[in-house]
């Protein structure tokens, strides 16, 4: 009986080897990374948080997304071999695209420039009117031009309206 249990027993150790030990050899294929750095393409200053999404060629589907650092340095970790699309976006820049093959342990892509966008607003009109009732700690300023019974009323007509 207890020669049996000792094979059973090596069975199982057995087992449980073979399955630590093709666990790690299937993960050794995902430990591949991106890095670069991005930069502007007119003041060759690094751009801190610009987007960059890794996508499918096929399809692009987005794989992995990150962000820039302060130096403009990024790293997209535990990808597959294959070949991707590095799409690079920020505010006020043109996105730039860039397909890249991962075949390596540690792929470097280098500097990506980023352009800025030509699309500027010509003109920006900022309007605010004031608040009908404003307080403080010692008062209560009621704008009387901002009420509508001001215009066609009486004094005694807009004193009514006045919250207390």
């Amino acid at each position: 009986m207890s020669k049996q249990f000792n094979k059973i027993k090596k069975l199982i150790v057995f087992i449980i080897s073979f399955f630590i030990i093709s666990i790690n050899l299937f993960s050794q294929g995902n430990n591949r990374n991106i890095s670069g750095i991005v930069q502007d393409r007119s003041s060759k200053l690094p751009v801190e948080l610009t987007t960059v999404q890794l996508l499918k060629t096929n399809d692009s589907t987005v794989i992995s997304i990150t962000i820039t650092d302060r130096k403009g340095k990024f790293i997209i970790d535990k990808i597959a071999d294959g070949n991707y699309i590095l799409r690079f976006s920020y505010i006020g820049y043109e996105n730039t695209v860039m397909a890249i093959t991962v075949n390596q342990q540690k792929e470097n892509i280098g500097i990506v420039e980023i352009g800025q966008s030509a699309n500027n607003m010509s003109e920006v009109v900022v309007t605010a009117r004031k608040s009908l009732l404003n307080t403080s700690i010692d008062r209560k300023v009621y704008n009387v031009s901002q009420d509508i019974m001001a215009q066609s009323g009486s004094a005694s007509d807009i004193l009514k309206n006045i919250p207390s």
